[in-house]
Formats: C-alpha cells, structure tokens, sequence
C-alpha cells in the first residue's frame, strides 16, 4: 500500500511512501529503527519506531529524541519514500544511522 503526503521531518521529506502492515504481536526488537507512518483524518507523519509497551507504540518524529505514542492501528511500516516515481531511500537509510 502507498500512503502519500507523508511529512518527514528527519529527513525534511513530504512525499509519498510505500508501507506493509505493522501488526503489535509481530514487533520484535528487531523493529526498534524502522520507520513507521502514523495516519491519522488525512495526514500521515513519518517516524522512527522507538518502544512500545502496554499496546501503544511509540516513535520520534523529528530529528530530536523524544518520542510519542500512538495506537498501532494509526501506523503502518515505512518501507521506501517516494520521489518523482523513483526510491529515493529505504529502510536502509535508517540501518545507516
């Protein structure tokens, strides 16, 4: 699935992203880095997946440390952003860092 209009504040990105499913039973530490895109009437926020505990996950949505929790339904995974129909970068960015 596509979700478009994701802002990106990390990388001062707004375009869209291709996304799979983010399902809480599945995360694994393993997670914790990715990038997640919170949709919530319309708009979409990339973040990067920091925690989660209690049935909330939490993410960063900007280039500083503090995090903010949403209900997994809100979120799916960010797989590659988008620009100009070309990839632009993927999770491997996130690995870089």
């Amino acid at each position: 699935m596509q979700v478009i209009n994701v802002i990106d504040r990390r990388h001062d990105f707004i375009g869209p992203w291709d996304t799979e499913p983010l399902v809480y039973e599945n995360l694994i530490a393993g997670d914790v880095g990715r990038t997640v895109i919170y949709r919530d009437y319309g708009r979409a926020e990339a973040g990067t997946l920091s925690s989660w505990k209690n049935g909330i996950v939490f993410a960063r949505y900007s280039k500083g440390d503090t995090a903010a929790g949403a209900d997994p339904s809100d979120l799916v995974f960010g797989v590659t952003a988008i620009l100009f129909s070309h990839a632009v970068y993927s999770v491997a960015v996130d690995a870089a860092k």
